[in-house]
């Protein structure tokens, strides 16, 4: 891929900063911040960074989706700072690259991910072309499905689902967000 999207990506990667990613047309002020790990043709791998500075999870966006990258302005700098003077900090974690994310640039980085968040048995969300999302824990996959057990905001087993890998636009995991509802989850004989 040869366009300004990827070149922007690209050296953000190489040298380390962060880039902003819109990807909702309908609200201008949402995006995410984070540091690009990986991308080719089809995505972008980022590490998210929240507005406190602090790590917030991984995202894969597909290209088709972003619609504005932002690199290293004066609000991403400041982030930057925060993130570096940040208790989740270490040079040793962040230069640490996820177990061979390295190499995922010749493969599809959403297989990659989907394997891996099985094999750790994850919680993750995915978005979709139809602007829809689903969380929960992959029970199964192959070439062309995933088979999701749903989990509801509040942490609720919310029946199973099968999805074509296709229509992924996007996979993230261990947020916060994600964090919170995995904890409802594991305590939710505690709450009925």
């Amino acid at each position: 891929m040869n366009n300004l999207f990827y070149k922007i990506a690209e050296k953000a990667q190489a040298e380390d900063k962060l880039v902003a990613v819109y990807e909702d047309l309908e609200n201008p002020n949402k995006f995410l911040v984070g540091f690009v790990k990986a991308l080719n043709d089809a995505e972008i791998y980022i590490h998210m960074v929240s507005n406190a500075g602090e790590e917030d999870g991984y995202s894969l966006i597909r290209w088709e989706r972003i619609h504005q990258i932002t690199y290293f302005n004066r609000y991403l700098k400041r982030l930057f700072s925060l993130f570096q003077n940040s208790s989740d900090f270490s040079d040793e974690d962040h230069e640490r690259d996820d177990a061979g994310v390295e190499n995922w640039e010749d493969k599809n980085i959403l297989k990659a991910l989907v394997e891996r968040a099985a094999s750790l048995n994850q919680l993750i969300q995915l978005d979709f072309y139809y602007n829809d999302w689903v969380v929960g824990y992959i029970l199964d996959f192959d070439e062309e499905s995933i088979l999701v057990e749903e989990i509801s905001s509040d942490g609720d087993e919310d029946g199973f689902s099968c999805y074509r890998l296709g229509d992924i636009v996007g996979l993230t995991g261990d947020t916060n967000y994600l964090k919170k509802v995995e904890f409802y989850y594991q305590n939710r004989k505690n709450y009925y």
